[in-house]
């Protein structure tokens, strides 16, 4: 079982911190739990129900992609999301909170030794770097 090293691990957690991640993920909101051994119950509490279209359909790729540890494709869907200017409040606290979870969710199980989490905290990193 792999793990990754101190140092990947401190840049990916400081790109959790960047987001605003951890401390939300400590919370897990209304629109996000955890669970067990499964991927995430997300809770939609409709906050874009009633959204763009564009904002929706990222919103719902995002939480189906966390629904199955699609953890790259979350993580990087609700990024993009954290930028749009049409977020309203509540938004913006659903597209924070879920980020910080996936986030968390990702590094642990990289730390596991889960391969796909690995190469996607890996290319977060790589991301994070190009920007």
């Amino acid at each position: 079982m792999k793990t990754l090293r101190a140092a990947s691990i401190s840049k990916a957690l400081s790109i959790v911190r960047f987001t605003g991640g951890l401390a939300l993920a400590t919370m897990l909101g209304l629109s996000v739990t955890g669970c067990g051994q499964g991927g995430l119950s997300v809770r939609d509490s409709g906050e874009f129900q009633g959204a763009a279209p564009e904002l929706k359909t990222q919103w719902q790729t995002a939480v189906q992609a966390a629904k199955t540890n699609g953890y790259l494709v979350a993580y990087t869907t609700l990024q993009k999301l954290q930028t749009q200017t049409g977020l309203n409040p509540a938004q913006a606290k659903a597209v924070e909170e879920l980020l910080g979870v996936v986030g968390t969710r990702m590094f642990n199980a990289a730390n596991n030794g889960d391969p796909e989490a690995t190469k996607a905290v890996k290319e977060v990193q790589a991301g994070t770097m190009r920007r």
